[in-house]
C-alpha cells in the first residue's frame, strides 16, 4: 500500500484508550474531551529514593491521547511519554514512544539510568 501526502496529512491527532490499552482514533473533539475527561491516562509511575530513603526524582509514563510525533508522519503516532522530574518538578527528561510496550521499556530503561546516576544501582 502506498501513502499519499493527504493520507498522510489527515491522520488523526486525537486518540483513546480502553482499560485493556487498546488505542483507537478519535475524529470527534467532544467526544475526545469526554473521554479525557474520566480516562485513566496513567501507564506506571515510579518514585527513585536515596538511600535514606528521601525521594530524588519520579519517573512517569503517560498516555498522551495527541500525537507528539512532529516529525515524519510516516512513523506512526507519538501517543506515549515518559518524564524524569526532580523533587521540585524540575523536568531533566522526556521521551516520547508510539506503543505502550515501548513506553513501559523505556520507563524501565529510565529508572535504571537514574539510579546508576545516582549510585543506588543493585546490579
Amino acid at each position: 500500500m502506498r501513502l499519499t501526502l493527504s493520507a498522510l496529512l489527515s491522520r488523526p491527532a486525537l486518540y483513546t484508550m480502553d482499560g485493556d490499552g487498546r488505542i483507537q482514533p478519535e475524529h470527534d473533539h467532544e467526544a475526545w474531551a469526554t473521554w479525557r475527561e474520566s480516562a485513566e491516562q496513567n501507564v506506571c509511575t515510579s518514585r527513585i529514593l536515596d538511600q535514606f530513603h528521601r525521594p530524588i526524582h519520579t519517573v512517569s509514563t503517560v498516555f498522551l491521547g495527541v500525537d507528539h510525533q512532529l516529525g515524519s508522519r510516516l512513523l506512526g503516532p507519538r501517543l506515549f511519554e515518559s518524564i524524569v522530574t526532580d523533587v521540585d518538578g524540575v523536568i531533566a527528561y522526556i521521551y516520547r514512544n508510539y506503543t505502550r510496550s515501548g513506553a513501559q521499556d523505556v520507563h524501565e530503561r529510565l529508572l535504571k539510568i537514574m539510579r546508576v546516576i545516582h549510585g543506588l544501582d543493585q546490579s
